[in-house]
């Protein structure tokens, strides 16, 4: 199934490469990828704590998110790490082949 003309929009993704000497996340320079974010506002359970959380958005994208990954929405300074999100869930689909269609991310 191809789901790329549903992406209309776009998202930068800086995934987590690895943690610096401190402990501090170190985070790989951010790709821009075709998305479909939706606003949604719901309480889920987030998958890092186990804790009831409100989600703002929900992001669909071909391109693989981790939970540890940050995104940065349209408008969003790609600059500033303080505006980045950060997924509360992830959840991918396949098709009836176990081939990925895509991943949808909470935010």
């Amino acid at each position: 199934m191809d789901v790329s003309g549903w992406l209309t929009s776009s998202i930068t993704i800086t995934a987590l490469l690895d943690f610096d000497i401190t402990g501090a996340p170190v985070y790989l320079p951010g790709v821009t990828v075709p998305a479909r974010i939706q606003p949604a506002t719901n309480w889920v359970t987030s998958t890092k704590t186990g804790a009831e959380v409100q989600s703002k958005h929900i992001v669909y994208t071909q391109t693989m998110v981790g939970i540890e990954d940050r995104i940065f929405l349209p408008g969003d300074n790609v600059n500033d790490p303080s505006v980045a999100k950060v997924p509360i869930r992830v959840m991918q689909f396949v098709d009836k082949n176990s081939s990925s269609v895509c991943w949808k991310v909470i935010l």
